[in-house]
């Protein structure tokens, strides 16, 4: 994969993360300020997306879109895989379902919706019923979404990661592990945690 390709395949993903909830300004531009970097001139949202904070989300949203064009399934699962599944409460989970549904509808009109992701266009539509039942139903959904959740995340460690990807940094090197050391830190070892939590490029935090 190309400089070129890479940038355009990671906006693609970003941009879907950025659909779900998964990311926010700070984290789109950390990575443009190193996208850019890579970048042969021909990819003039990068500037603005280095701003991402002062333009607002629904801009940073639309300049992603064009500088990825069109995103895939493949795109979707490699966004989804970083969710960290378990540590999600169940509004999250809810949420997740709730932003999801659209990208998903999209991607099945399209042709593009792998039988993995098929459970999931029924997501959103079970959470709304569920609120209506006081049997438990709620937390069956639950169970089913983060199963599916897991199940992506195992298909894209495995499959997706055997070749460069967009997760695999602009240059297409091994991905980033961040291994924090920590003593009597207090407060600030969290806010560490949550921005890592949030970076794009950060595939694992030890």
């Amino acid at each position: 994969m190309t400089p070129r390709d890479d940038i355009e395949q990671h906006a693609r993903v970003l941009g879907l993360r950025v659909r779900l909830g998964l990311v926010d300004l700070a984290a789109i531009e950390r990575w443009a300020d190193q996208a850019i970097l890579a970048d042969d001139g021909s990819h003039l949202e990068l500037a603005e997306l280095c701003l991402a904070s002062r333009s607002g989300l629904r801009i940073a949203q639309a300049r992603l879109d064009t500088l990825g064009g069109p995103a895939t399934s493949g795109d979707l699962i490699r966004a989804i895989s970083v969710v960290k599944v378990d540590s999600q409460s169940l509004d999250e989970v809810r949420r997740l379902a709730d932003n999801l549904d659209p990208i998903l509808k999209e991607l099945d009109k399209a042709g593009d919706l792998p039988d993995m992701l098929q459970p999931a266009l029924m997501f959103a539509t079970d959470f709304w019923h569920a609120r209506m039942q006081p049997d438990g139903s709620m937390e069956k959904v639950e169970a089913e979404v983060r199963e599916l959740l897991h199940a992506v995340k195992e298909y894209a460690a495995e499959e997706l990661n055997n070749a460069p990807t967009a997760d695999a940094g602009v240059s297409g090197d091994a991905g980033v592990s961040a291994i924090v050391v920590s003593y009597r830190t207090g407060d600030v070892l969290f806010e560490c945690l949550k921005a890592l939590e949030l970076d794009p490029a950060i595939d694992e935090i030890v």
